[in-house]
Protein backbone atom coordinates (compact mmCIF):
# COMPACT_ATOMS: atom_id res chain seq x y z
CA UNK A 1 0.00 0.00 0.00
CA UNK A 2 2.93 2.38 0.81
CA UNK A 3 4.18 1.58 -2.25
CA UNK A 4 1.28 2.88 -4.33
CA UNK A 5 1.39 5.83 -2.62
CA UNK A 6 4.64 6.64 -3.19
CA UNK A 7 4.44 6.02 -6.76
CA UNK A 8 1.08 7.75 -7.38
CA UNK A 9 3.32 10.89 -5.65
CA UNK A 10 6.07 10.02 -8.31
CA UNK A 11 3.81 10.14 -11.19
CA UNK A 12 2.07 13.43 -9.93
CA UNK A 13 4.91 14.76 -9.55
CA UNK A 14 6.45 14.39 -13.13
CA UNK A 15 3.23 15.67 -14.55
CA UNK A 16 3.48 18.49 -13.01
CA UNK A 17 7.04 18.97 -13.88
CA UNK A 18 5.49 18.39 -17.23
CA UNK A 19 2.96 21.13 -17.10
CA UNK A 20 5.13 23.72 -15.58
CA UNK A 21 8.05 23.00 -18.48
CA UNK A 22 5.57 23.21 -20.72
CA UNK A 23 4.03 26.32 -19.46
CA UNK A 24 7.48 28.12 -19.59
CA UNK A 25 7.73 26.75 -23.40
CA UNK A 26 4.41 28.45 -24.48
CA UNK A 27 5.22 31.89 -22.51
CA UNK A 28 9.06 32.14 -23.21
CA UNK A 29 7.61 32.08 -27.18
CA UNK A 30 4.80 34.54 -26.82
CA UNK A 31 7.57 36.62 -25.31
CA UNK A 32 9.67 35.87 -28.54
CA UNK A 33 6.88 37.12 -30.65
CA UNK A 34 6.90 40.85 -29.30
CA UNK A 35 10.77 41.39 -30.04
CA UNK A 36 11.32 43.11 -32.99
CA UNK A 37 12.48 40.59 -36.23
CA UNK A 38 10.50 37.19 -34.46
CA UNK A 39 7.43 36.71 -35.90
CA UNK A 40 5.64 34.00 -35.42
CA UNK A 41 7.00 30.90 -37.90
CA UNK A 42 10.59 31.72 -36.85
CA UNK A 43 10.00 31.99 -33.19
CA UNK A 44 13.12 30.00 -32.76
CA UNK A 45 15.52 31.38 -35.48
CA UNK A 46 17.80 34.07 -35.28
CA UNK A 47 16.26 37.35 -36.22
CA UNK A 48 16.23 38.59 -39.87
CA UNK A 49 18.68 35.49 -41.22
CA UNK A 50 16.49 35.31 -44.30
CA UNK A 51 16.03 39.09 -44.80
CA UNK A 52 19.87 39.70 -44.47
CA UNK A 53 20.41 37.50 -46.85
CA UNK A 54 18.33 38.75 -49.54
CA UNK A 55 19.49 41.62 -48.61
CA UNK A 56 23.12 40.94 -49.48
CA UNK A 57 21.86 39.23 -52.95
CA UNK A 58 19.86 42.84 -54.59
CA UNK A 59 22.99 44.49 -54.45
CA UNK A 60 23.91 46.48 -57.65
CA UNK A 61 26.27 44.82 -60.01
CA UNK A 62 29.49 46.30 -59.60
CA UNK A 63 31.28 46.91 -63.37
CA UNK A 64 34.97 47.35 -63.81
CA UNK A 65 36.31 48.66 -67.61
CA UNK A 66 39.74 48.25 -68.80
CA UNK A 67 40.90 49.40 -72.50
CA UNK A 68 43.71 47.83 -74.25
CA UNK A 69 45.43 49.51 -77.38
CA UNK A 70 48.72 47.36 -78.55
CA UNK A 71 50.25 44.23 -77.29
CA UNK A 72 53.31 45.53 -75.26
CA UNK A 73 54.49 43.42 -72.98
CA UNK A 74 54.77 46.32 -70.36
CA UNK A 75 50.61 46.84 -70.91
CA UNK A 76 49.94 43.69 -70.80
CA UNK A 77 51.78 42.96 -67.43
CA UNK A 78 50.48 45.88 -66.05
CA UNK A 79 46.51 44.58 -66.77
CA UNK A 80 47.64 41.66 -64.78
CA UNK A 81 48.67 43.41 -62.03
CA UNK A 82 45.70 45.08 -61.90
CA UNK A 83 43.08 42.65 -62.63
CA UNK A 84 44.81 40.90 -59.78
CA UNK A 85 44.81 43.10 -57.01
CA UNK A 86 41.26 43.99 -58.44
CA UNK A 87 40.03 40.09 -57.90
CA UNK A 88 42.14 39.99 -54.56
CA UNK A 89 40.25 42.73 -53.87
CA UNK A 90 36.23 41.31 -54.62
CA UNK A 91 33.27 43.61 -52.96
CA UNK A 92 31.59 41.49 -50.24
CA UNK A 93 28.12 41.60 -51.28
CA UNK A 94 28.09 42.41 -54.79
CA UNK A 95 28.45 40.48 -58.49
CA UNK A 96 31.35 41.88 -60.27
CA UNK A 97 31.19 42.26 -64.07
CA UNK A 98 34.78 42.98 -65.75
CA UNK A 99 34.76 44.34 -69.22
CA UNK A 100 38.25 44.79 -71.59
CA UNK A 101 37.91 46.79 -74.69
CA UNK A 102 40.81 46.34 -76.81
CA UNK A 103 41.86 46.25 -80.48
CA UNK A 104 42.50 43.23 -82.22
CA UNK A 105 46.37 43.20 -80.94
CA UNK A 106 45.30 44.17 -77.00
CA UNK A 107 42.71 41.49 -77.42
CA UNK A 108 44.94 38.56 -79.12
CA UNK A 109 47.47 39.54 -75.86
CA UNK A 110 44.42 37.99 -73.60
CA UNK A 111 44.87 35.03 -74.75
CA UNK A 112 48.01 34.32 -72.95
CA UNK A 113 46.62 35.89 -69.92
CA UNK A 114 43.94 33.62 -69.37
CA UNK A 115 46.02 30.64 -70.36
CA UNK A 116 48.94 30.88 -68.15
CA UNK A 117 46.96 32.59 -64.99
CA UNK A 118 44.34 30.02 -65.42
CA UNK A 119 41.83 32.42 -64.04
CA UNK A 120 38.73 30.61 -64.90
CA UNK A 121 39.58 27.71 -62.81
CA UNK A 122 38.95 30.50 -59.83
CA UNK A 123 36.40 29.79 -57.34
CA UNK A 124 34.98 33.13 -55.51
CA UNK A 125 32.95 34.20 -52.58
CA UNK A 126 30.27 36.19 -55.10
CA UNK A 127 29.65 35.47 -59.01
CA UNK A 128 32.61 37.28 -61.39
CA UNK A 129 32.51 37.58 -64.84
CA UNK A 130 35.29 38.76 -67.06
CA UNK A 131 34.25 39.59 -70.78
CA UNK A 132 36.65 41.01 -73.43
CA UNK A 133 35.15 43.32 -76.13
CA UNK A 134 37.55 43.16 -79.97
CA UNK A 135 36.41 46.75 -81.03
CA UNK A 136 38.91 46.88 -83.69
CA UNK A 137 36.29 47.86 -86.67
CA UNK A 138 34.86 50.62 -84.54
CA UNK A 139 38.11 52.29 -83.87
CA UNK A 140 37.93 54.42 -87.59
CA UNK A 141 34.33 55.43 -86.83
CA UNK A 142 35.47 56.82 -83.12
CA UNK A 143 38.53 58.61 -84.50
CA UNK A 144 36.10 60.67 -86.77
CA UNK A 145 33.79 61.27 -83.44
CA UNK A 146 36.30 62.85 -81.62
CA UNK A 147 38.65 64.74 -83.83
CA UNK A 148 35.04 66.45 -84.99
CA UNK A 149 34.09 66.68 -80.98
CA UNK A 150 38.13 68.10 -80.93
CA UNK A 151 37.98 70.52 -83.94
CA UNK A 152 40.22 72.02 -84.78
CA UNK A 153 43.19 70.30 -82.22
CA UNK A 154 43.20 66.82 -83.91
CA UNK A 155 44.00 64.53 -81.88
CA UNK A 156 47.51 64.17 -79.34
CA UNK A 157 49.96 61.19 -80.35
CA UNK A 158 51.15 61.28 -77.13
CA UNK A 159 48.97 58.03 -76.14
CA UNK A 160 47.27 55.48 -78.31
CA UNK A 161 43.81 55.84 -79.30
CA UNK A 162 43.19 53.38 -76.94
CA UNK A 163 42.72 56.15 -74.48
CA UNK A 164 39.46 57.09 -75.84
CA UNK A 165 38.05 53.79 -75.85
CA UNK A 166 36.44 54.60 -72.20
CA UNK A 167 34.15 56.99 -73.89
CA UNK A 168 32.42 54.42 -76.09
CA UNK A 169 31.42 51.64 -73.56
CA UNK A 170 28.31 52.44 -74.03
CA UNK A 171 28.38 51.40 -78.07
CA UNK A 172 30.11 48.07 -77.27
CA UNK A 173 27.35 46.45 -74.13
CA UNK A 174 24.80 44.06 -75.42
CA UNK A 175 21.28 45.62 -75.56
CA UNK A 176 19.96 43.05 -73.05
CA UNK A 177 22.74 44.48 -70.31
CA UNK A 178 21.26 47.41 -67.72
CA UNK A 179 24.19 48.78 -66.85
CA UNK A 180 23.94 52.58 -64.78
CA UNK A 181 27.17 52.89 -63.97
CA UNK A 182 31.14 51.47 -64.69
CA UNK A 183 34.15 52.15 -63.25
CA UNK A 184 37.23 52.59 -65.37
CA UNK A 185 40.64 52.29 -64.57
CA UNK A 186 44.21 52.31 -66.30
CA UNK A 187 45.61 49.21 -66.06
CA UNK A 188 48.81 50.94 -64.31
CA UNK A 189 46.06 50.93 -61.55
CA UNK A 190 46.49 49.11 -58.26
CA UNK A 191 43.69 48.63 -56.04
CA UNK A 192 44.36 48.74 -52.15
CA UNK A 193 41.03 48.25 -51.09
CA UNK A 194 37.48 46.52 -52.43
CA UNK A 195 35.76 49.36 -54.81
CA UNK A 196 32.18 48.56 -53.67
CA UNK A 197 31.70 51.60 -51.58
CA UNK A 198 31.98 53.62 -54.68
CA UNK A 199 29.01 51.87 -56.06
CA UNK A 200 26.45 51.89 -52.83
CA UNK A 201 25.86 55.45 -52.49
CA UNK A 202 23.39 57.73 -54.06
CA UNK A 203 23.83 58.49 -57.60
CA UNK A 204 22.45 62.16 -59.53
CA UNK A 205 21.17 60.54 -62.89
CA UNK A 206 22.39 63.75 -64.78
CA UNK A 207 25.74 63.54 -63.65
CA UNK A 208 27.97 62.29 -66.60
CA UNK A 209 30.82 61.03 -64.31
CA UNK A 210 32.76 61.18 -61.61
CA UNK A 211 36.17 61.88 -60.74
CA UNK A 212 39.10 62.76 -58.23
CA UNK A 213 39.66 66.33 -56.99
CA UNK A 214 43.29 65.97 -59.32
CA UNK A 215 41.16 65.39 -62.18
CA UNK A 216 42.50 62.12 -63.33
CA UNK A 217 40.64 60.34 -66.68
CA UNK A 218 42.51 56.90 -65.28
CA UNK A 219 39.88 56.11 -62.33
CA UNK A 220 37.08 57.47 -63.53
CA UNK A 221 33.20 56.30 -62.76
CA UNK A 222 31.14 56.91 -65.81
CA UNK A 223 26.87 57.09 -66.03
CA UNK A 224 26.99 54.87 -69.03
CA UNK A 225 23.32 55.63 -69.51
CA UNK A 226 24.40 59.35 -70.13
CA UNK A 227 27.65 58.64 -71.86
CA UNK A 228 26.96 59.48 -74.76
CA UNK A 229 26.16 62.97 -74.11
CA UNK A 230 30.22 63.54 -73.40
CA UNK A 231 31.42 63.77 -77.08
CA UNK A 232 27.91 65.22 -77.71
CA UNK A 233 28.76 68.63 -75.45
CA UNK A 234 32.40 68.75 -75.97
CA UNK A 235 31.43 69.58 -79.78
CA UNK A 236 29.58 73.07 -78.63
CA UNK A 237 32.99 73.52 -76.85
CA UNK A 238 35.45 76.21 -78.85
CA UNK A 239 39.08 74.44 -78.12
CA UNK A 240 40.86 76.57 -80.33
CA UNK A 241 40.16 79.26 -77.89
CA UNK A 242 40.22 77.32 -74.60
CA UNK A 243 43.35 75.93 -75.08
CA UNK A 244 44.70 79.54 -75.48
CA UNK A 245 44.27 79.89 -71.91
CA UNK A 246 45.32 78.94 -68.71
CA UNK A 247 42.54 77.46 -67.48
CA UNK A 248 43.52 73.97 -69.04
CA UNK A 249 46.12 72.09 -70.54
CA UNK A 250 47.84 69.09 -71.83
CA UNK A 251 47.36 67.54 -74.90
CA UNK A 252 43.93 67.15 -76.35
CA UNK A 253 43.46 63.21 -75.56
CA UNK A 254 40.17 61.96 -73.53
CA UNK A 255 41.29 63.74 -70.06
CA UNK A 256 41.35 66.97 -72.04
CA UNK A 257 38.00 66.36 -73.30
CA UNK A 258 36.70 65.99 -69.94
CA UNK A 259 38.51 68.38 -67.60
CA UNK A 260 36.69 71.05 -70.82
CA UNK A 261 33.48 69.03 -69.82
CA UNK A 262 34.26 69.44 -66.15
CA UNK A 263 35.13 73.33 -67.04
CA UNK A 264 32.29 74.12 -69.07
CA UNK A 265 29.17 72.48 -67.41
CA UNK A 266 30.59 71.45 -64.02
CA UNK A 267 27.34 70.97 -62.39
CA UNK A 268 26.86 67.98 -64.54
CA UNK A 269 30.30 66.14 -63.29
CA UNK A 270 30.56 64.74 -59.77
CA UNK A 271 33.71 63.76 -57.84
CA UNK A 272 34.96 60.80 -55.92
CA UNK A 273 36.66 60.69 -52.18
CA UNK A 274 40.44 61.29 -51.48
CA UNK A 275 41.46 57.49 -50.94
CA UNK A 276 40.74 56.96 -54.65
CA UNK A 277 42.23 59.72 -55.94
CA UNK A 278 46.07 59.32 -55.23
CA UNK A 279 48.13 59.28 -58.29
CA UNK A 280 51.94 59.87 -58.46
CA UNK A 281 51.41 62.62 -61.58
CA UNK A 282 49.38 64.76 -58.96
CA UNK A 283 52.59 65.56 -57.20
CA UNK A 284 51.98 62.90 -54.09
CA UNK A 285 56.08 62.34 -54.57
CA UNK A 286 56.32 65.66 -52.33
CA UNK A 287 54.41 63.53 -49.41
CA UNK A 288 57.32 60.84 -49.38
CA UNK A 289 58.28 61.19 -45.94
CA UNK A 290 54.99 62.06 -44.45
CA UNK A 291 52.85 60.12 -47.08
CA UNK A 292 50.96 58.14 -44.60
CA UNK A 293 49.81 61.42 -42.26
CA UNK A 294 48.70 62.98 -45.50
CA UNK A 295 46.83 60.16 -46.95
CA UNK A 296 45.72 57.61 -43.64
CA UNK A 297 43.26 55.99 -46.18
CA UNK A 298 43.93 54.68 -49.58
CA UNK A 299 41.51 52.47 -52.03
CA UNK A 300 43.95 52.38 -55.04
CA UNK A 301 47.30 54.09 -56.74
CA UNK A 302 47.65 55.19 -59.97
CA UNK A 303 51.54 55.36 -60.93
CA UNK A 304 50.93 56.71 -64.41
CA UNK A 305 52.94 54.37 -66.47
CA UNK A 306 56.71 53.24 -66.57
CA UNK A 307 59.27 55.24 -65.22
CA UNK A 308 62.66 55.20 -68.13
CA UNK A 309 60.20 54.01 -70.89
CA UNK A 310 56.08 54.57 -71.83
CA UNK A 311 56.44 50.67 -72.42
CA UNK A 312 57.87 49.83 -69.59
CA UNK A 313 55.66 48.53 -67.07
CA UNK A 314 55.40 50.81 -63.64
CA UNK A 315 56.96 48.03 -61.44
CA UNK A 316 59.97 48.04 -63.43
CA UNK A 317 62.42 50.39 -62.21
CA UNK A 318 59.85 53.08 -60.81
CA UNK A 319 61.17 55.28 -57.96
CA UNK A 320 57.62 55.06 -56.01
CA UNK A 321 58.21 50.86 -56.12
CA UNK A 322 61.60 50.51 -56.05
CA UNK A 323 62.90 53.15 -53.39
CA UNK A 324 63.61 52.70 -49.69
CA UNK A 325 61.70 55.69 -48.41
CA UNK A 326 58.78 54.15 -50.31
CA UNK A 327 58.61 50.76 -49.77
CA UNK A 328 56.10 50.92 -47.06
CA UNK A 329 53.60 53.13 -48.82
CA UNK A 330 53.36 53.25 -52.54
CA UNK A 331 56.05 50.35 -52.75
CA UNK A 332 53.66 48.17 -50.78
CA UNK A 333 51.99 47.47 -54.79
CA UNK A 334 54.34 45.02 -55.36
CA UNK A 335 52.42 42.62 -53.29
CA UNK A 336 50.30 41.98 -56.24
CA UNK A 337 53.45 42.34 -58.48
CA UNK A 338 54.94 39.38 -57.01
CA UNK A 339 51.78 37.42 -55.61
CA UNK A 340 51.67 34.27 -57.69
CA UNK A 341 48.53 33.67 -59.53
CA UNK A 342 48.02 30.00 -57.73
CA UNK A 343 48.12 32.71 -54.60
CA UNK A 344 45.82 34.75 -55.42
CA UNK A 345 43.26 31.61 -56.30
CA UNK A 346 43.80 30.33 -53.25
CA UNK A 347 43.27 33.53 -51.45
CA UNK A 348 39.90 34.33 -53.42
CA UNK A 349 38.84 30.76 -52.33
CA UNK A 350 39.36 31.58 -48.84
CA UNK A 351 37.01 34.36 -48.75
CA UNK A 352 34.12 32.43 -49.51
CA UNK A 353 31.80 31.68 -46.59
CA UNK A 354 31.94 28.48 -44.66
CA UNK A 355 29.74 25.84 -45.74
CA UNK A 356 29.46 27.58 -49.30
CA UNK A 357 30.99 26.60 -52.57
CA UNK A 358 31.18 29.79 -54.49
CA UNK A 359 31.00 30.47 -57.85
CA UNK A 360 32.76 29.36 -61.06
CA UNK A 361 34.89 32.84 -61.97
CA UNK A 362 33.60 33.00 -66.03
CA UNK A 363 35.78 33.97 -68.68
CA UNK A 364 33.47 34.90 -71.59
CA UNK A 365 36.55 35.96 -74.48
CA UNK A 366 34.96 37.48 -77.69
CA UNK A 367 32.23 38.39 -75.95
CA UNK A 368 31.80 41.46 -79.21
CA UNK A 369 32.60 40.82 -82.25
CA UNK A 370 30.67 43.33 -84.17
CA UNK A 371 30.80 47.08 -85.42
CA UNK A 372 32.15 49.85 -87.79
CA UNK A 373 29.54 51.99 -89.65
CA UNK A 374 27.23 49.21 -90.20
CA UNK A 375 26.58 48.97 -86.53
CA UNK A 376 22.83 48.52 -86.10
CA UNK A 377 23.17 48.35 -83.01
CA UNK A 378 22.38 44.81 -82.47
CA UNK A 379 26.27 44.07 -81.54
CA UNK A 380 26.71 39.93 -82.49
CA UNK A 381 27.20 38.89 -78.95
CA UNK A 382 29.29 35.50 -78.37
CA UNK A 383 30.17 33.54 -75.78
CA UNK A 384 33.43 31.92 -76.17
CA UNK A 385 34.59 30.90 -72.08
CA UNK A 386 37.88 29.17 -71.59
Amino acid sequence: MKCRKISLLLAVSAAILIFIQIYQMLFFERYLRTLPGVTSDTSFAPPHTHDAKQQKETLPTVNVLYALSGNHTGLLSELEVALKSLLMNLPMQSNLHVHIMADKYGYNGLDEIFQRTEIQTWKTRKPVTIRTYNVQPNVEKWQREVIMALEPLGISTAHTFGTFFRLFFHDVIGADDDIEQVLYMDPDVVLMSNIESLFTGPTDPNILFQWGESQCAGFLLLNVRKQNQILSLAKGIDFGKLIKTPLIKGPPHDQFILKAINLTYPEKVGFIPREWDISIADGIWRDKKVFVEKHPEIGMIHFNGGWESKNAPFFQNHPFIVEDVHKKTTGLANYYVNMPWTWAKYFAKNQIDTGEEGYALQVNHGYYEKGGDDNDGNNNITTNSF
